[in-house]
């Protein structure tokens, strides 16, 4: 009787156990039901206001607003917004008590851009007013629309060309989209490769770059122009990186400072060679480089601790620690191409016949985190386990997300393996790492899309979830 006793407590501890980890997984995933998205623009992710999430869905018919309770279990229909659902880009700004949407119109090279107000349920007021109408170039066909970080200016980047002739076009607006100007910058004759971006900081101000890049894509020198209440300098900073190609580049604003850094990796491509990062930083007000450095990763990174070469690490976000810091994430990414051929002799008979097909292999692999301190130096840095391979998919289930839970940073990706798990991990600024593994079995989790997550509170992320066109949406709480 005393072992059945025994027995029995230990069943029920188990049972108990079990029953706690089924509630700790409910509060960490919650999903939304299922709906068929089309157009260019399927969903734009509103916000988080008043404890709700809201998402703007372009449906067969029109786009409808959805509002989510703090569960992320159930929905409901806010409205019809007044938005045809052919446009190209969509964005909503909340300005006091109302939100205004921007979307898109495109006809071939021409675009214009048109606002709607709308009341806090959704509901129209007046009608949509055109912003700006403009033409864009073939070679340089997108439009970028940036936010600054606080939310209060929005700014608009695009190209034309004339004779071979490229001149940058930008627009910096308050979030009323009013007070604004249209600034035009002779760039001469640039190759269709070179990168340009726009940087918006929470004053105003606003840095544009250009990035002219070889045939393999690799950064080789870059133009910075500071922007400074609307007007750009006269004349651009002009960096040259010495011939030396670095992966991509990547800006990030220090809005406490007014500054702009540049990070970006360079792959050592022989046994003697070291790995670099190239760190600038680039002060507004000033129109100066106030530092540029080239930091040695030493025995941090090289070929003798597995990574082959850190350019082919991705730079993905740079993070501004209040002491000057800043930690640079990169992501290892590769595509092969492959020719595959397949003998079908056995279907003709004695005749050889062959079937040749192209297969394109991409690989996201490890994350890596490097904290540089204001003296540039390396001062610690970590890597992050994880290998998603797939083909001819362009990596769409792979990658991850990424969201700042106080003073850690928290990593979410697809393990892409049988038992479609979602794996976790949470590290403090200091390097210090935890791993955790969520499982859900109402959720098919290999098809979570944490490339396009986005983080809505202060420990939640959102990740749409697609299936054949079906969209879910995924709330992950830290």
């Amino acid at each position: 009787m005393y072992w059945i006793h025994r027995y029995t407590n230990y069943f029920m501890l188990i049972l108990l156990l079990l029953l706690a980890n089924i509630i700790c997984q409910a509060q960490q995933m919650a999903q939304s039901i299922d709906t068929r998205l089309h157009g260019k623009v399927p969903y734009v992710v509103i916000g988080n206001y008043s404890s709700n999430t809201y998402i703007c869905m372009q449906t067969a018919e029109s786009y409808v607003v959805k509002k989510y309770n703090s569960s992320m279990g159930e929905w409901s229909s806010m409205a019809t917004p007044s938005i045809p659902n052919r446009c190209s880009q969509l964005i909503f700004v909340k300005k006091d008590t109302t939100f205004i949407a921007l979307y898109e119109l495109r006809q071939g090279k021409n675009a214009t851009f048109y606002t709607q107000l709308f009341d806090t349920s959704f509901r129209v007021i007046g009608t949509a007013k055109e912003w700006t109408r403009i033409t864009v170039s073939k070679n340089f066909a997108d439009i970028d629309i940036v936010q600054s970080e606080n939310k209060k200016y929005i700014a608009l980047l695009y190209a034309t060309e004339h004779n071979d002739q490229t001149t940058a076009h930008y627009i910096i607006a308050d979030n009323a989209f009013g007070n604004y100007t249209l600034h035009a910058i002779d760039l001469g004759d640039i190759s269709s490769t070179t990168e340009m971006k726009l940087n918006v900081f929470n004053n105003g101000n606003a840095v544009f770059t250009i990035a002219g890049s070889n045939k393999d894509n690799l950064t080789e020198s870059m133009q910075v122009y500071g922007i400074v209440n609307g007007v750009a300098s006269a004349t651009p900073i002009n960096l040259n990186f010495k011939n030396t190609a670095y992966n991509y580049s990547i800006l990030q604003e220090d809005n406490l400072q007014n500054k702009l850094i540049i990070c970006m990796p360079y792959a050592a491509l022989s046994n003697s060679e070291n790995n670099y990062i190239w760190k600038i930083t680039y002060d507004v007000a000033s129109n100066t480089i106030s530092n540029s450095s080239a930091i040695k990763m030493g025995s941090f990174v090289n070929k003798k601790n597995d990574i082959d070469a850190y350019a082919n690490y991705l730079p993905r976000k740079i993070i501004v620690k209040s002491n000057g810091d800043v930690i640079l994430v990169s992501e290892f990414f590769d595509m092969q191409e492959q020719m595959i051929s397949t003998d079908m002799s056995h279907l003709v008979g004695s005749n050889p016949f062959r079937v040749n097909r192209l297969v394109k292999q991409y690989t996201y692999g490890d994350i890596i985190f490097t904290n540089i301190s204001a003296q540039d130096s390396i001062i610690w840095q970590h890597t992050v386990r994880k290998n998603q391979a797939t083909e001819n998919d362009d990596g769409f289930f792979s990658s991850y997300a990424m969201a700042l839970v106080k003073n850690k940073i928290a990593i979410t990706f697809n393990s892409l393996d049988r038992n479609n798990t979602v794996q976790q991990a949470l590290m403090a600024t200091n390097g210090e790492t935890i791993y955790a593994i969520l499982n859900d079995a109402k959720i098919e989790t290999r098809n979570l899309v944490f490339k396009q997550a986005k983080q809505i509170t202060s420990n939640e992320i959102i990740v749409p979830c697609n299936r054949q066109n079906i969209f879910s949406f995924v709330k992950i709480r830290f």
